[in-house]
């Protein structure tokens, strides 16, 4: 089975997009663990990992 993107896109433009999500999404974590402010970390990382379900 074969899976086609509509439009202009290519399969490493999408690749690249998920790559650079995940690392977007790992360094606000990283960032966050950096302030050490116990309760501000706990707060910032819930809404990351809340902004990422949505």
């Amino acid at each position: 089975m074969t899976l086609t993107i509509r439009g202009n896109l290519v399969w490493g433009q999408v690749f690249g997009g998920a790559a650079v999500s995940g690392i977007g999404f790992t360094e606000s974590l990283f960032i966050t663990d950096l302030a050490s402010l116990d309760r501000a970390v706990s707060e910032v990382r819930a809404a990351v990992l809340a902004a990422q379900k949505g």
